[in-house]
């Protein structure tokens, strides 16, 4: 266990010395250089109102993640097996979700640059075309997933009943991944447009409904421990339709975080330009 805490501490330490030195080498706009670590009050106001909410909604989902948690180690007593073959499971569900996530980065880059332009138009059609791209892809990941199943499961080291939980897992979640994609593209474009607080609260509450399906339905009635899997669609079904509802009302217009007039952006050199462009 500790090898692997050390590992992951290794492996991030790494990531972080590429990026940088990628981002010197590649941009050059992003290079800092000394005397410009000051301290700007409205810069830092700014991102504590994209990140309060945001960071809220991970620790929730975290504690979340051990209330599921404990009930598959509930459910593992009776169904022995069941606690590798869920891990095995959730591992592949999570390289699953990559594209998706992706997607959701995108369309909040994307979403926040034409806010500030005024261009909305820009912005349904972006979604659209971000939706066909997600589900194109989702769909060519998750077929491959599905006919290399027995290999992929065998990955994690499970073999007997473990190897049959986790199978049934990932057969489950390779056709459900493609209603989280279709969340993603409107959730990012939310993101962007700096609804932050309405996003969180849709991804805290989805969760909670996750949770709360998966002990009530997996221990009184005779869905079971498929619970422990079955609940990660339902509330992504929810998350999708509580988003669409808010896009399609439009209200995220008025959420920008940063009002730029007739949709101009100012660089820092001083200079105007048309974040459409």
């Amino acid at each position: 266990v500790a090898g692997v805490a050390i590992a992951t501490v290794i492996a991030h330490i790494v990531s972080a010395i590429v990026a940088v030195i990628y981002m010197f080498k590649k941009y050059e706009v992003l290079r800092f250089q000394k005397g410009e670590f000051k301290f700007h009050k409205e810069s830092a106001k700014v991102a504590l109102k994209i990140s309060i909410p945001t960071t809220l909604q991970q620790c929730i989902m975290s504690f979340g993640s051990l209330a599921l948690q404990r009930l598959v180690n509930t459910f593992d007593a009776a169904t022995p097996g069941l606690l590798p073959g869920y891990t095995a499971g959730q591992r592949l569900e999570t390289f699953l979700m990559i594209p998706a996530m992706c997607i959701n980065s995108t369309m909040a880059t994307y979403t926040g640059q034409n806010v500030g332009a005024g261009k909305f138009d820009r912005i349904k059609s972006g979604r659209t075309a971000s939706r066909i791209i997600t589900i194109a892809v989702q769909v060519g990941v998750g077929l491959i997933a599905f006919f290399l199943r027995y290999p992929l499961i065998q990955l994690f080291g499970v073999s007997g009943q473990s190897e049959a939980y986790g199978l049934e897992y990932l057969v489950t979640m390779i056709p459900c991944v493609i209603i989280f994609a279709l969340n993603m593209s409107t959730l990012g474009s939310l993101q962007g447009a700096g609804d932050v607080v309405f996003t969180s609260f849709v991804s805290i509450s989805g969760f909670v409904l996750r949770v709360g399906l998966a002990y009530i339905l997996g221990l009184f009635t005779p869905i079971g421990y498929r619970m422990i899997w079955l609940n990660l669609p339902m509330g992504w079904i929810y998350s999708t339709v509580v988003s669409a509802i808010r896009f399609y009302g439009g209200k995220w217009k008025t959420k920008a975080i940063v009002k730029h007039p007739q949709g101009e952006l100012a660089t820092p050199e001083g200079a105007v330009i048309d974040a459409a462009e």
